[in-house]
């Protein structure tokens, strides 16, 4: 497939339509298993850090995270979508929140909420903590391939392979944790989890999750899905 395929043409101006079922936003909704809106996780590791002389194991659990979707392609130079074609490979950044097709269900930042499990080691873990950040700047990147025979719509596949989000590290407070205790300790702990190391095992496994064979090979599935009935 060259770059000059007409349906790679047709995906790149679908990408950016609201009306089409190939609009980014829409493909990301639909992605249903696993699910990216809301995005869950069972658990990621934050480190075992150093306590009044004793080490302690931070982890997040049921972590939820909403507004993944609520983003658009963004836009550069003359209103161009930034979205790049090699043959049949694309590559789009896209920003948020969404102001072409803002849907009103979904919050405006990333909202993250979760459990922090503090476990000294060990020992048995400390009662869970709440745990809530909105997050304003993260710019998602996506990377596919989509090919076909270049006539039938039919023959169209999308083959996903990088979905990250970015730009969550480059301001100091775009990410703040916010914790819902009352302990002598909350000082303490807001120090360690608001570190910056801390921050990045977080984005770290969020976007190892999200570029996890499971996500990608079902928004694989279902992005050629909606190229086709975009496509015919």
């Amino acid at each position: 497939m060259s770059q000059t395929d007409p349906f790679i043409s047709l995906l790149i101006i679908f990408i950016t339509d609201p009306g089409s079922d190939f609009y980014l936003p829409k493909l990301l909704q639909a992605c249903n298993d696993p699910k990216l809106e809301p995005y869950t996780n069972n658990n990621i590791d934050l480190g075992t850090y150093p306590v009044m002389r004793r080490d302690y194991r931070f982890n997040l659990i049921n972590i939820k995270v909403e507004g993944i979707s609520n983003i658009q392609v963004e836009k550069e130079g003359a209103n161009v979508p930034r979205i790049y074609i090699n043959g049949s490979n694309v590559k789009f950044y896209a920003r948020r929140p969404n102001t072409e097709a803002p849907m009103p269900q979904l919050p405006a930042k990333l909202k993250l909420a979760a459990d922090l499990i503090i476990t000294p080691v060990g020992s048995v873990s400390l009662p869970a903590i709440h745990v809530t950040a909105d997050i304003a700047h993260a710019q998602l990147f996506g990377e596919f391939d989509a090919t076909s025979n270049g006539r039938d719509a039919e023959t169209i596949r999308i083959t996903f392979i990088k979905l990250a989000l970015q730009q969550m590290l480059d301001q100091a407070d775009n990410i703040v944790f916010n914790i819902d205790a009352k302990s002598v300790f909350n000082q303490m702990i807001n120090r360690i989890i608001n570190q910056d190391s801390v921050k990045l095992k977080l984005v770290t496994e969020l976007n190892n999750q999200l570029s996890s064979a499971s996500v990608l090979g079902t928004l694989s599935a279902q992005s050629t899905a909606a190229a086709i009935a975009a496509l015919k």
